[in-house]
């Protein structure tokens, strides 16, 4: 799939093909009631493709310098209920915050209030109009307010990282100075920075699992979002006032639009803060537990494992690349793509490379030997996803981690380590993935399964 905002000619014909279809033909509509004088060659229409042929679009009004009005939303009949109109919606909102509107207004139809309610849009249901061929009811959505500034800061993917082919295309991290103690570099200094992390994500959670291996939560404080992310992005709602106490800020992308105003990327965790500044230094996760390891070892505790043994870090950034291009990223790969020959792809690539870790791990209790290193931090944070939340969210449903014998094995005995149990909160991984509006789970069902207890059953390696 992919979204245009529609500039050139073909580009308003695709919307217009869209309209006549799905609202014309679909309803039978007058092509004089569909049409208007709204449509001109200078009005902005958001189109969806699929293989280069329109699927869905919608029209965008203003209706002064701070409201805008999304209109005209239509989505061919046989592309319905595919989470298509979301992703529609969703791409003409970034497009109306770039330009500077605060306000969206949308008339919807009855029946399809409930939907844009789960966008966040708040209807007025003593603003009925009935003067048309449908009754439709006044929503608004806020894109700012008094309290928050989030700049351009995106809050979906949809915006950025879905290639034409349908590929997921994940971003690149904006805030990447090392740590370390030459020119440029960020200092290593005790207390003064924040990590924010949640537990619902894989590379943030891999952040936290080395400071208690590595004894850092002594030096660097840690905040916590909440695991459902908001149409606002990553919020503090689990602090007292939904502020985060250190930073001041309710929602993550506020700090990010302090920092670069310029910044439309979305703001991720694992963020560190400079706390001194207020300002975002570093959102690097395939690096941070390498500085964790490294040059913050100073201020290691005593007995703290060496997870990056300078005698095997060549091999241990191969196997890392290697883990996160077709694991860790692999299962969004598959979980995002907006085409079946991606999901696909991506799926056959995560499965091949299972298969390989299941006959390495059964030379070894770890990736390298007998000694905990980086490789399986990283690798557990998506192993203890998996069945809990990857086979449902992400389609990744061939087998299940306890299908395999070494790779569950490994799975429960890296849970059986403090740090690794202490990060791991299978109530919050669900939530994340499975319910709120990024999700396509209109009515929040939270699964019960699977038997997580199994995690603590016995395994051979211990």
């Amino acid at each position: 799939m992919e979204i245009l905002r529609a500039t050139e000619t073909w580009q308003q014909a695709g919307a217009y093909y869209v309209r006549i279809e799905a609202m014309v033909k679909g309803f039978n509509l007058p092509m004089n009631g569909e049409f208007d004088e709204h449509d001109t060659p200078s009005t902005h229409y958001v189109v969806v493709l699929d293989e280069g042929l329109p699927i869905a679009t919608c029209r965008l009004f203003e209706i002064d310098k701070e409201t805008a009005k999304i209109e005209r939303v239509a989505v061919l009949k046989e592309y319905r209920k595919k989470g298509i109109g979301k992703f529609l919606i969703e791409g003409a909102e970034e497009w109306l915050q770039e330009e500077g509107y605060k306000k969206i207004v949308i008339n919807s139809r009855d029946e399809a209030v409930g939907f844009y309610e789960r966008l966040g849009y708040i209807a007025d249901y003593n603003r009925i109009d009935e003067g048309g061929v449908f009754t439709c009811i006044y929503t608004e959505k806020s894109l700012t307010d008094s309290e928050e500034n989030l700049g351009k800061v995106s809050t979906s993917e949809a915006a950025h990282e879905i290639a034409g082919s349908g590929a997921f295309v994940r971003q690149e991290n904006r805030f990447v100075t090392p740590f370390g103690n030459e020119e440029g570099q960020l200092p290593v200094e005790a207390n003064r920075y924040r990590l924010i992390w949640t537990p619902l994500c894989p590379w943030a959670t891999r952040q936290v699992i080395a400071f208690k291996l590595l004894g850092l939560e002594e030096v660097i404080s840690v905040g916590k979002v909440a695991p459902v992310r908001t149409e606002k992005g990553w919020e503090f709602s689990l602090d007292e006032g939904n502020v985060d106490p250190i930073l001041g800020i309710r929602y993550l992308p506020e700090i990010y639009a302090a920092t670069d105003p310029e910044y439309t990327g979305r703001a991720t965790v694992p963020t560190v803060v400079d706390v001194k500044t207020k300002k975002v230094v570093n959102n690097d996760y395939h690096h941070l537990t390498n500085y964790w390891e490294t040059v913050w070892k100073p201020f290691h505790k005593q007995g703290a494992p060496d997870l990056y043994p300078e005698h095997l870090r060549k091999e241990i950034d191969e196997l890392n690349n290697i883990l996160f291009h077709e694991v860790n990223n692999g299962v969004y790969k598959a979980g995002f793509a907006k085409s079946q020959e991606e999901y696909e792809k991506n799926f056959d690539i995560v499965y091949r490379r299972l298969d390989w870790l299941e006959e390495r791990l059964d030379k070894s209790r770890y990736l390298f030997g007998d000694a905990l290193t980086d490789s399986d931090i990283r690798l557990y944070v998506t192993l203890i996803r998996f069945d809990v939340a990857y086979v449902f969210s992400h389609n990744t449903n061939l087998r299940r981690i306890r299908d395999y014998e070494n790779l569950w094995n490994y799975t429960k005995d890296l849970y059986s380590i403090p740090a690794f149990r202490e990060t791991t909160d299978f109530d919050a991984i669900k939530r994340g993935y499975l319910t709120g509006d990024k999700t396509e789970n209109p009515y929040n069902i939270l699964p019960l399964g699977p038997d997580v207890s199994a995690y603590s059953f016995f395994n051979n390696l211990a």
